[in-house]
């Protein structure tokens, strides 16, 4: 990302953590649910700082089926 300092490595992670499953979660639980409380379908995480120098340690995507919306929860 072009916002980076330029002695910043990034290479010693990837970027993507994970794809489906269950989240990892680096702090507690912040899964959104819908107005029902039914818990929002898990999509994947990143690595926050790999956008953003001093950003979130993860960025993590949810959906919402019956509205056809995505949450980003950053932690």
């Amino acid at each position: 990302h072009k916002s980076f300092s330029k002695g910043y490595e990034i290479k010693s992670k990837k970027a993507i953590q994970q794809i489906g499953g269950q989240p990892q979660w680096i702090q507690k639980d912040h899964t959104p649910l819908d107005k029902y409380g039914k818990a929002l379908t898990f999509i994947g995480q990143v690595s926050g700082f790999h956008y953003l120098e001093d950003g979130s340690n993860g960025i993590f995507l949810f959906f919402n089926e019956a509205t056809n919306e995505v949450v980003q929860i950053f932690q």
